[in-house]
């Protein structure tokens, strides 16, 4: 793995209770990963944007990453987004987990008494948080292959958890609420179809005839048609302007895609 040209600029203060307010924003303008003999991992232009306001004894989170291309020799993608911000966090509760995340000391992370550790330190940010009814907002998260765009947006809210709710966790669940909306173009579906298409034909044909466009196109087009039309007749997809929509809902322990309800192992929906 090699790294070049890292820089991170800070307009942070030192907030009540040892917390650090403001912005940090962290580049990387090249990474490489030699995952494997025949996979060479090429990150370009990678960036990171975090920012934290405080409101009294609660803090907002606001987080903004990208990399503008993932390489991998014969193929890519990028760019590649997330922002989001997260509300309402106790204040007292992430510093304490700072504090304590820097504090540690894990030799060995297979230790059980380690992970023990680790695990009871965000559980305690964990519930300090929730009972504040903190508010996740997945502004974007996206990527582009080839030129066009698949991603999401959404949110996740908790109502009114409390402490006590956490001994019986169906309460929790009842009580937790997400909206998802999902876009990807079909002729990216299809792109991708025919990426893994030719790579399954050029391993099974290797050494011997090379592999046509043709080729390629008998294997992966019927695949999509198929996928499409099965998801559209089984309505857990619409398409509008040649793009695949759906709709991703969680709340009173059931779950829905594009308006149809998913059982869940364990869970027992409100009726």
């Amino acid at each position: 793995m090699a790294a070049r040209d890292f820089s991170y600029i800070t307009d942070r203060r030192l907030g009540a209770g040892g917390l650090w307010l403001g912005t940090g924003v962290a580049k990387l303008d090249q990474l490489t990963i030699d995952a494997a003999k025949s996979l060479h991992l090429k990150f370009d232009a990678l960036s990171s944007k975090a920012e934290i306001t405080s409101h009294g004894k609660l803090v907002d989170l606001y987080s903004d990453s990208a990399v503008q291309s993932i390489n991998w020799g014969s193929d890519g993608l990028g760019p590649l987004h997330l922002t989001y911000r997260v509300t309402n966090i106790d204040a007292k509760a992430l510093a304490d987990l700072a504090a304590k995340v820097k504090a540690m000391n894990i030799s060995d992370p297979s230790d059980a008494q380690n992970r023990a550790a680790v695990v009871g330190t965000f559980k305690a940010f964990g519930l300090a948080t929730l009972t504040h009814g903190a508010v996740i907002d997945i502004q974007d998260a996206s990527l582009q292959y080839h030129g066009m765009t698949a991603g999401l947006n959404g949110r996740i809210t908790f109502d009114n958890i409390q402490e006590s709710d956490f001994e019986t966790p169906k309460l929790v669940i009842d009580k937790i609420k997400a909206h998802f909306e999902v876009h990807v173009p079909v002729a990216l579906v299809g792109d991708v179809s025919r990426a893994f298409a030719r790579s399954s034909l050029q391993t099974k044909h290797k050494g011997g005839a090379p592999v046509t466009e043709s080729d390629v196109d008998s294997l992966a087009k019927p695949m999509v048609d198929k996928l499409i039309d099965k998801a559209l007749k089984e309505k857990w997809i619409r398409i509008e302007n040649n793009t695949i929509l759906s709709t991703i809902e969680f709340g009173m322990g059931k779950l829905s895609v594009n308006g149809k309800t998913l059982a869940l192992p364990g869970v027992t929906p409100q009726p």
